[in-house]
């Protein structure tokens, strides 16, 4: 049996879920588990993110790639992890973008967004994107 992954936000879904555990083979345990749905960030917020960071390092005129200020802005704003002991020393790591939900993500890019209006940068925010449906508290 291959992993599944089933989001229960309808009736629907409900039923979906049942039919799958109701084939479930006795012989061969399998291992249930859930938490709460946590949306992961859109496309179109990871695209206004990288448009960003092409603003940033127009305006800041040379000074790094948008790419370095990818670096620097997690290691600004979202830290570090640890890496599991293997019996090897490797240092902590920057916490990645990718795995932030939805609000994690625009909590991330606001203070992007209040580090670039310190650094005299303005950047857009569309009106039709994730990012102001949560300036807009609708996220």
């Amino acid at each position: 049996m291959d992993s599944q992954k089933i989001v229960i936000a309808t009736e629907a879904a409900r039923r979906e879920l049942i039919k799958v555990v109701n084939q479930v083979h006795l012989k061969k345990p399998v291992e249930f588990s859930y938490r709460p749905f946590k949306p992961k960030r859109s496309l179109s917020a990871n695209a206004l993110y990288w448009k960003w960071l092409s603003i940033i390092e127009r305006k800041m005129t040379g000074k790094c790639t948008k790419e370095g200020y990818h670096l620097a802005f997690k290691h600004l704003f979202l830290g570090y992890e640890d890496v599991p002991d293997i019996g090897i020393e490797i240092p902590a790591q920057l916490k990645s973008t990718t795995k932030l939900n939805k609000t994690e993500f625009c909590e991330y890019m606001t203070r992007i967004d209040a580090w670039a209006v310190d650094a005299g940068i303005r950047l857009p925010r569309p009106e039709d994107s994730v990012y102001d449906e949560y300036l807009r508290g609708r996220i």
